[in-house]
């Protein structure tokens, strides 16, 4: 059984996490803001954040656009069977 973790913070997501993580480690005086910096370093060293797997995020390049599960067409660009634009229609909430 594979165990890992599926990396979803980017390059240059995971540097701010661990530099800012470092950084209240370091400076921080309570002990609970020292925690939540190493929770970051530790999550910027992963490249795996928890919050973004439960809301299915993904800053990873190349990652933002497979990620959606569907892709709804943007209202007004719309395309019919034919390939045209199919007209949107805000009453309905559907293509007209």
């Amino acid at each position: 059984m594979d165990m890992r973790l599926k990396q979803n913070v980017g390059p240059v997501d995971r540097l701010a996490r661990i530099i800012g993580g470092v950084t209240l480690v370091a400076l921080a005086r309570p002990p609970l803001v020292k925690a939540m910096g190493a929770y970051w370093a530790l999550e910027g060293m992963l490249g795996y954040c928890l919050w973004y797997d439960l809301m299915n995020i993904s800053s990873l390049p190349g990652e933002r656009e497979r990620q959606r599960e569907e892709n709804f067409p943007i209202p007004g660009e719309a395309m019919d069977e034919g390939g045209e634009a199919a007209p949107f229609s805000r009453t309905l909430g559907q293509t007209a």
